[in-house]
């Protein structure tokens, strides 16, 4: 499951890994951008710095809802919505990562994600997912993309 490896704690990525992700998610569909062409992306800092920097998985999926939690900037007004907190189970057991790490638990705290692998679980359109969050925070619109 891609979601897991991404999202996994030994998952890291070069700048230009997590851009290209970024750039694919935020501006891939044309009518669907999450940000305009003509805007630019706001990067979190790196988890890793020395000897070079890296990201997290985890991070690319914070920097998407940190996009998702712009308000509508079609009209030069921006405004920032609350960020996403919800904590759920996924059901990838908890021995596949060890039980101590706890990777079997997302957490995610104003829009950070925290803790936990997303799997389809937590990724998908059931009751207290990624999904149905962001719908309910943010609107069927932005839950769509």
């Amino acid at each position: 499951d891609s979601g897991v490896k991404l999202t996994g704690k030994d998952s890291y990525l070069e700048k230009w890994e997590y851009q290209q992700l970024l750039f694919a998610a935020l501006t891939a569909l044309p009518g669907l951008e999450i940000i305009r062409s003509d805007m630019e992306m706001e990067l979190v800092p790196p988890a890793i710095r020395k000897p070079r920097e890296l990201w997290t998985g985890k991070q690319v999926i914070t920097t998407l809802l940190n996009h998702l939690r712009k308000g509508n900037d079609s009209d030069g007004k921006f405004t920032e919505l609350p960020g996403i907190s919800t904590e759920r189970k996924t059901k990838t057991p908890a021995t596949a990562f060890g039980e101590e790490q706890e990777e079997h638990l997302v957490l995610i705290r104003d829009g950070e994600l925290l803790r936990g692998v997303l799997d389809k679980a937590a990724f998908g359109s059931t009751d207290f997912s990624l999904i149905h969050a962001v719908y309910e925070a943010y609107g069927p619109n932005k839950a769509g993309l």
